[in-house]
């Protein structure tokens, strides 16, 4: 068996913390940098025992030499794949113990990178791929050496890979108390992996959000128990579900819940098929990170291809038919659709055509974008690339920022555009000085009429209201 040479000589420690080490208190967890600058400084956790170790590589190959994962690395000639096998065993190791941390409410916290003044546990997420402990407001730069195909919402997903903190449990019968009694409740309070998906969205959102969890419960609850009606299994509990050889069966379940219609390959509740593929797709993160701790290889393979398989083919066999979007009319506009209509036969407009917008003697019908783009070009506009279907939902989004939109508020807004609420906020929010500046040039305004000392006591929003109202009545004036 073959171990690089720098560690040759081995030091078991469990317990000792190197004053190297940098670390910031919060409570009971301790934030630890295992980033020494001497290589003996660093004592990550071993995956197989638990115990922090000086030498992991020479305590791998004297204590644990049987099993698999040592076996595995020690058959390794290649230099790079074997450098990504040590740092995602070791990484492992110290992902137990930062597990254990949390559910105890004490202990050291390992991350990998230095520390950041003042952060705490709760502001650090682990990499979904080589479980690296980072800051989650830095885990979407981190470039990971086992790369995933899907990055979005990192931090997101990688919150789904914690345990959930001491103390949540009794919150948890709280909220799931609170259910309507019949079958979606009993499933919601004796699934395991339902209970500890209710924790996760506890430990983020708080009680405050109980009806909204309240109901994100409810639908995975319900899910479960049209899989268990497709496999006429009334006690199968959705972890076992969470496999490729289930795949089928919850598209299925999904179908049904969201009402699909086959004639006409939609959805009478669209917005619940795209939930749905969401809670699984978090579903199978924690069955991931349970499966890790138990080092089940099989299970965690099964979870990452179910994750996989919801990431991809769902917006392939679920999504294409559920991004609905609602469009507004002037009553023209009413008028001139119901000329169309009156007229159909004559344009030759085929009866088995059951679009608005049809090409005569055909069953397809004309494509919005297309038709904007020529409208675009034909107006003489200056540039009319910007007079887009796409750029017009980023211009909407955009000068909606400014309003200072609440979380429903934005969430219905992005529902009505026809996105997710992560994509309003990720690609279109505008930059916190653009905000500012809308906001503030009011003060100044005020400031520029002597009227300032007049508003003691406001808020900010109550002054640009004011200014607003002012600004409207010279207008009328």
């Amino acid at each position: 068996m073959r171990f690089s040479a720098d560690v040759d000589s081995g030091n078991e420690d469990s317990s000792a913390v190197p004053s190297s080490c940098k670390s910031f208190s919060a409570d009971d967890i301790v934030v630890v940098c295992n980033s020494g600058a001497q290589y003996f400084d660093k004592r990550p956790y071993c995956y197989f025992c638990g115990k922090a170790q000086t030498q992991i590589q020479r305590h791998w190959k004297t204590k644990h030499g049987g099993e698999a994962e040592v076996i595995k690395l020690a058959s390794l000639t290649d230099k790079v794949e074997r450098n990504m096998c040590i740092t995602k065993l070791r990484n492992q190791g110290n992902h137990l113990h930062n597990s254990d941390v949390l559910r105890s409410g004490r202990g050291q916290f390992l991350v990998t990178y230095r520390l950041k003044s003042g952060a705490v546990a709760a502001d650090y997420r682990p990499c979904e791929s080589c479980w690296a402990y980072l800051l989650k407001t830095e885990l979407y730069r981190h470039r990971c050496k086992f790369p995933k195909k899907n990055r979005r919402w990192v931090a997101a997903d990688a919150q789904m890979l914690l345990p959930p903190p001491p103390g949540v449990s009794a919150k948890v019968h709280q909220l799931v108390s609170g259910m309507q009694d019949g079958s979606v409740k009993l499933v919601a309070k004796t699934d395991p992996l339902i209970v500890e998906y209710t924790s996760k969205f506890v430990t983020k959102k708080d009680m405050q959000k109980q009806v909204y969890i309240r109901d994100k419960v409810c639908e995975l609850a319900r899910s479960l128990i049209a899989v268990r009606n497709h496999h006429a299994n009334h006690t199968k509990p959705l972890d076992e579900c969470i496999s490729t050889g289930y795949f089928g069966n919850c598209i299925k379940a999904v179908n049904e819940l969201a009402e699909y219609d086959e004639n006409t390959a939609t959805y009478a509740k669209p917005t619940l098929a795209l939930k749905l593929g969401q809670a699984l797709g978090k579903a199978a993160k924690i069955v991931k990170r349970k499966a890790t701790e138990a080092r089940n290889d099989d299970c965690i393979h099964e979870a990452e291809l179910f994750g996989d398989l919801c990431s991809s083919e769902w917006s392939e066999i679920i999504a294409c038919r559920a991004k609905i979007m609602p469009v507004l009319f002037l009553p023209w506009h009413l008028k001139s659709i119901d000329t169309l209509l009156t007229y159909r036969i004559q344009a030759g407009i085929l009866s088995s055509n059951c679009y608005v917008f049809a090409y005569s003697h055909s069953d397809h019908h004309l494509h919005g974008c297309d038709a904007l783009r020529t409208a675009a070009l034909k107006c003489g506009a200056v540039a009319p690339a910007s007079l887009r279907s796409t750029d017009l939902c980023k211009h909407v989004a955009t000068l909606c920022q400014v309003l200072n939109l609440k979380d429903h508020e934005l969430d219905m807004l992005a529902g009505y555009m026809g996105h997710d609420v992560h994509v309003h906020r990720q690609y279109y929010r505008l930059p916190n000085d653009v905000l500012q500046t809308s906001k503030l040039v009011k003060v100044f305004l005020l400031m520029d009429r002597g009227n300032l000392v007049q508003q003691k006591g406001r808020s900010l929003d109550e002054i640009v209201q004011l200014v607003n109202g002012d600004e409207a009545s010279v207008g009328e004036a």
